[in-house]
């Protein structure tokens, strides 16, 4: 009992085992995951040291902070965007009233059809009852 006891440990080690090794890379060169293949992409200077691979390094804080816009960018990109609600238009314009009116229409119309084939299927179902009522009762009397 014991000797069997031992062999199925041992085989249920050996499964678990087996199990983990999809886990493990097959050969020693390991291979990043896809989208992991470089160093990071630039997002404007910065003073942050990097090692060789291109990553930062860790522990290295930047020493001083990143060039910012000057004024005339800032001005301009201030102009661009000034007002964008008033040039797009008002919220409630003439297409889009005419739209909710229409799926307004379209809505109510939809909702008398089924309430219409709704009441129609209820009374399918009671003339199925009233039939059958009556066979019944034609199949009790002899």
């Amino acid at each position: 009992m014991l000797r069997w006891r031992n062999t199925a440990m041992a085989i249920a080690g050996l499964l678990t085992l087996n199990g983990c090794a999809a886990y493990m890379p097959r050969d020693e060169t390991p291979t990043p995951p896809p989208g992991f293949t470089g160093p990071p992409a630039p997002s404007g200077p910065s003073s942050q040291r990097l090692g060789r691979d291109g990553y930062p390094l860790i522990g290295a804080y930047p020493t001083t902070a990143g060039p910012q816009a000057d004024q005339a960018t800032v001005a301009a990109t201030q102009a661009r965007f000034a007002n964008v609600a008033a040039r797009a238009g008002p919220a409630g314009t003439a297409r889009y009233d005419q739209s909710v009116s229409e799926l307004s229409t379209l809505a109510s119309t939809r909702q008398s059809e089924a309430a219409a084939r709704a009441a129609e299927a209820r009374r399918s179902t009671q003339e199925l009852r009233d039939l059958a009522r009556e066979r019944q009762e034609r199949a009790r009397t002899p």
